[in-house]
């Protein structure tokens, strides 16, 4: 279980998997892609460039930690407006051609925040509601996003999913800072 996850003493995340550093080269894509450029394309070809070591990674992961489907963490309707796409659903999918799994879009965000890498800590733990979820029939599923710093995007996206009645959920990251 993911340390940061506790809530009311109930474990939610089980675990995150990172595929890059975010300090190094994945990371200046991953910033590029999102701030100054924004284009799918740089995440797209960085994923399409997962070494294959990391690819077995993955695919043990799977044989470890059974999911049933992928999700990720949702944009709010502005960054999509700005950006154009997601890069967690674009992550996403090429994780689940790697792993052969469908992806949903179970989770839904219903409070605007502000950009989470302009925030601290404990800025990012007040906003314990601003996604909703839905099972769709899955128990367990990969959570998807592109960097994990705090973890708390990530739990509280799992805490939706749990609410929704979702089993088991790991976490699966792009990047970890």
């Amino acid at each position: 279980m993911h340390q940061s996850c506790r809530l009311d003493n109930e474990p939610t995340l089980q675990g995150v998997f990172s595929i890059f550093w975010y300090a190094g080269m994945a990371g200046r894509v991953v910033r590029s892609a999102k701030y100054r450029f924004p284009n799918p394309t740089a995440i797209h070809e960085l994923c399409q460039h997962i070494p294959f070591s990391h690819r077995l990674d993955l695919l043990t992961l799977q044989r470890y930690i059974k999911a049933q489907a992928i999700t990720y963490v949702p944009l709010s309707k502005d960054a999509v407006r700005k950006r154009g796409f997601n890069q967690s659903e674009h992550i996403a999918r090429q994780v689940g051609s790697i792993m052969h799994l469908p992806v949903r879009a179970l989770v839904s965000k219903i409070t605007e925040t502000p950009n989470q890498a302009s925030r601290g800590r404990n800025e990012r733990r007040l906003d314990s509601g601003m996604f909703y979820a839905s099972s769709q029939g899955f128990t367990s599923v990969y959570l998807v996003d592109d960097v994990i710093t705090t973890g708390t995007t990530l739990c509280t996206a799992t805490q939706a999913l749990h609410n929704a009645g979702m089993r088991s959920v790991y976490g699966i990251t792009l990047c970890r800072s």
